[in-house]
């Protein structure tokens, strides 16, 4: 007869028999009959039967996983409510959950990342997901060279290169110091066309390097310039071709 519901077998009517029980057919082969395919549907030690239907494990818990080995029991698999974690010697190391996964301890990784979603990177406290901040923020020496055709106010993402493209026209760039920049926020400017391009600063306060005037810059062609937030409210560019 099959198992019961709790996975235990019973076995078929006849048995067991007692003393002096003649072997008869009617209820000997039955038996093995249904034996062989209680056999037959187990997992076997050397890997040739293997599940036919999922598995149910433990829930175990940090200390005591349900999925384990018998040289490290506190190292495997659990399950709580809401998530499935992986324990390394009792410490939880990884948790997965319906909202994603989280890692708890150094993550190292010796391929590529591939995001299929802008990567969220916190650039003043605002989340800022383009790949300039990002690089910034990772601490990579790559920096995004982005063309500016028009009049523009920087935002906190643009961190990085922006150059006006060359064209007849002079630009003019706008530091909006009531956003929340970071102490250390360095944006950097490039004039490859014929006339000059100007740097201003909304509301905060920005020094000329070497001279420590205060108002707009004038960017020549060729020239190259990079403002500095130091501190609160208080900026500081340098460069070349920059009067």
């Amino acid at each position: 007869m099959p198992r019961n519901g709790s996975g235990f077998y019973t076995l078929p009517a006849g048995n067991p028999v007692v003393d002096a029980t003649v072997i008869e057919s009617t209820w000997a082969n039955p038996t093995m009959s249904d034996i062989a395919v209680q056999l037959n549907g187990v997992i076997t030690r050397d890997g040739i039967l293997g599940p036919s239907a999922p598995i149910k494990f433990q829930d175990g818990l940090v200390g005591s996983p349900g999925i384990t080995f018998p040289g490290a029991t506190t190292t495997g698999v659990y399950r709580a409510a809401d998530l499935v974690g992986f324990t390394f010697a009792g410490v939880k190391r990884l948790v997965a959950t319906a909202a994603g996964a989280e890692v708890n301890g150094t993550l190292s990784v010796s391929g590529a990342i591939t995001f299929t979603t802008p990567l969220a990177v916190a650039q003043g406290g605002t989340g800022a997901i383009t790949s300039a901040a990002a690089r910034i923020t990772l601490g990579t020496n790559v920096i995004d060279l982005v063309s500016k055709s028009a009049d523009y106010t920087l935002v906190l993402a643009d961190v990085g290169v922006y150059h006006p493209v060359s064209d007849a026209n002079a630009r003019v760039f706008t530091i909006d110091g009531s956003l929340a920049y970071t102490v250390g926020t360095a944006l950097t400017f490039v004039n490859m066309s014929g006339p000059s391009c100007s740097i201003a600063m909304g509301t905060d306060t920005m020094y000329m390097a070497g001279l420590g005037t205060t108002g707009t810059r004038s960017l020549a062609q060729f020239g190259v310039a990079t403002a500095t937030k130091l501190a609160s409210g208080i900026w500081i560019v340098s460069g070349t071709n920059l009067s």
